[in-house]
Formats: C-alpha cells, sequence, structure tokens
C-alpha cells in the first residue's frame, strides 16, 4: 500500500513537471524581447548587452547550482528556478530603465542555472524509484517537446497580442501564466 502511494506520487511528479515545463516555455514576447528592452533603453546595442548579461550570469552561477540542488534537493531548487524566472519577468515587465532590465537580466540567468540539470536529475531520479530509469530519454524528449511546443503556441498568441496591443500585453499575459505555474510548482514531492 505504501509502496503503491509512493508510485501515484512519482507518477504524478513527472505529470506536473510535463506541465511546469510548457507553462516555464510559454514566453509570448520571447521572439521579440531585443525589440522590447531597446524601447526602453534607446539602443539596440544596450538590449543586446542586456540579453548578453542574461546568458553571461548563467554561466557564472552554474558553477554552484548542482552542488546547490544535492544538498537543498530537488523540489526546492526547482520552486527556487520557478519563483526566479517569475521574478525575472516581473522586473522586465515594471522596467523603466537599463537597471531594472540588467537586474532581471542577472537574476533571470540564476534561474537558468537553477533549472540546468535540475529538471533532468529530478525525472531520472523519479523514473529509478519506478524502475523504469531505461525510459528517461524518451521521458526528456517528450518533456523537453512540451516547451518546444509552449513556445509555438506562445509565439503565435503573443504576436496576437502585440498586433492588437503592445509588447507589454504579452509580457503581463507570460507573468501570469508564470504565477501561476510557480504556485503549482508546490504540489512536487
Amino acid at each position: 500500500r505504501l509502496l503503491q502511494s509512493v508510485f501515484i506520487c512519482i507518477q504524478k511528479n513527472l505529470k506536473l513537471l510535463s506541465i511546469l515545463t510548457f507553462l516555464f516555455g510559454f514566453r509570448a514576447f520571447e521572439g521579440v524581447i531585443a525589440v522590447y528592452f531597446a524601447a526602453i533603453t534607446g539602443s539596440f546595442t544596450i538590449a543586446m548587452s542586456v540579453l548578453a548579461i542574461m546568458n553571461l550570469s548563467a554561466s557564472f552561477f552554474e558553477i554552484p547550482t548542482g552542488i546547490f540542488s544535492d544538498h537543498i534537493g530537488r523540489k526546492k531548487t526547482l520552486v527556487i528556478y520557478y519563483f526566479s524566472s517569475t521574478l525575472a519577468i516581473l522586473l522586465f515587465y515594471f522596467a523603466n530603465s537599463s537597471a531594472l532590465l540588467v537586474s532581471g537580466a542577472i537574476i533571470a540567468g540564476f534561474s537558468m542555472a537553477m533549472r540546468s540539470g535540475t529538471e533532468s536529475a529530478f525525472v531520472y531520479e523519479n523514473l529509478e524509484v519506478l524502475g523504469k530509469e531505461n525510459e528517461f530519454q524518451k521521458m526528456e524528449g517528450y518533456r523537453q517537446s512540451l516547451g518546444r511546443y509552449a513556445l509555438v503556441v506562445s509565439g503565435i498568441l503573443g504576436a496576437v497580442i502585440i498586433f492588437f496591443f503592445n509588447i507589454r500585453a504579452a509580457i503581463l499575459l507570460t507573468l501570469i501564466v508564470l504565477v501561476i505555474a510557480s504556485l503549482l510548482s508546490f504540489r512536487l514531492s
């Protein structure tokens, strides 16, 4: 009976992580983020620098996050990823200066590093308990494809929203989806 409840909990984890992957892949403004940053900063050079800072910070924070994930656990690390990613988008939404964009970019880089490897390890460890670790590649492929589908769906929806409203409306939609997903992340076990 205990074993059965553990299996149900793990299956719930895997389904929920797939849903979270889709929701966090939902970036309705992703295709025009440089244009949005340039509109705020007044310069495409600064806009591209903000994107570079995001990637540099992800590389910088990458070093300790694997150890961090091992020590505090996968769930806590994923919850930190989800909330820091949402915070970054919140800063982008309210940005009216380069300083807020850079702050958001650093936090986005941190969240990218928190995610790196942690989701895959979480999936593998859950499959391992089920005795299905040989299905890891299939599950990872499925989960990652959900993130790509989310980008496609959100890109199309984002284009429509930007056409009829503006880029901030697309960011707001993304932010609403991420807040919902962040709250759902507490249901991981």
